[in-house]
């Protein structure tokens, strides 16, 4: 209704609202009674069933990988050990100095990582 609405008006009740003619008004179809509808409500207008999410795409692991290694590692301020002995030298080092890490594998970069947080227990 609001759609049909705003297409009689040329465009100008979405511009009012700061929206302009050319954006595209988010819509999604009840599963229910298949009735469209406008705007970012959970709850079909129509009949009152509740809407499902969008699914958002995300990126694949080898997509992220290949970025990873353009860009010459993982994002952040992480340091990549290539071999899990490497890893555990750099992890003595810091127990000697009284941080307690772990070292973990990183699928992205395809290298060890050791964490942030001081080991429990």
């Amino acid at each position: 209704a609001q759609l049909e609405l705003d297409e009689k008006m040329g465009g100008k009740i979405g511009e009012k609202m700061g929206i302009p003619s050319r954006a595209k008004i988010p819509s999604r179809k009840c599963g229910v009674c298949d009735a469209e509808n406008i705007g970012y409500g959970s709850k079909c207008v129509q009949c009152g069933a509740r809407l499902e999410k969008r699914k958002r795409l995300g990126r694949s692991k080898k997509s992220r990988a290949k970025e990873a290694k353009k860009r010459g590692g993982c994002s952040g301020n992480k340091k990549t050990y290539k071999s899990r002995v490497e890893a555990n030298s750099a992890l003595r080092a810091m127990a000697e100095k009284g941080r307690g890490l772990r070292s973990y594998w990183c699928k992205v970069c395809n290298g060890h990582h050791l964490t942030k947080l001081r080991q429990r227990g």
